[in-house]
């Protein structure tokens, strides 16, 4: 499952869209079909990442770096990744082993703040 994970956050890294916003790309069920919106972002490829059942990814395409945050619903475990020189990392241990959403935001936030170069 870990391995899934980082498939498909490094997916997230290397491929994209540009928006403005935190975009949900797996949520415990399918894929969804993302789209290029805006050529002047940071990623300019449309791209379908593959997500794993129970696993939840988001990415947020920040112009100048994309961050990506995930987590495995049942593997307990959540992670962070961006692409100003930022690795998939462990973020942190999901209460009660169970992660949700809010663990990925979490680890979103930081996942952008250590790619500003604050916080590291």
């Amino acid at each position: 499952m870990k391995k899934q994970i980082l498939a498909v956050l490094f997916l997230g890294l290397m491929s994209g869209v540009s928006h403005a916003a935190v975009e949900n790309v797996c949520s415990g069920g399918e894929a969804k079909e993302v789209k290029v919106k805006d050529p002047a972002g940071f990623i300019v490829t449309t791209f379908k990442p593959k997500c794993s059942a129970n696993t939840i990814v988001d990415y947020e395409d920040l112009d100048s770096m994309v961050a990506v945050a995930g987590a495995s619903v049942k593997g307990g475990n959540s992670f962070m990744a961006n692409s100003a020189g930022g690795s998939v990392l462990p973020f942190k241990k999901c209460a009660g082993k169970v992660c949700a959403q809010t663990d990925v935001d979490d680890a979103m936030t930081k996942a952008k703040t250590l790619g500003s170069g604050a916080g590291s």
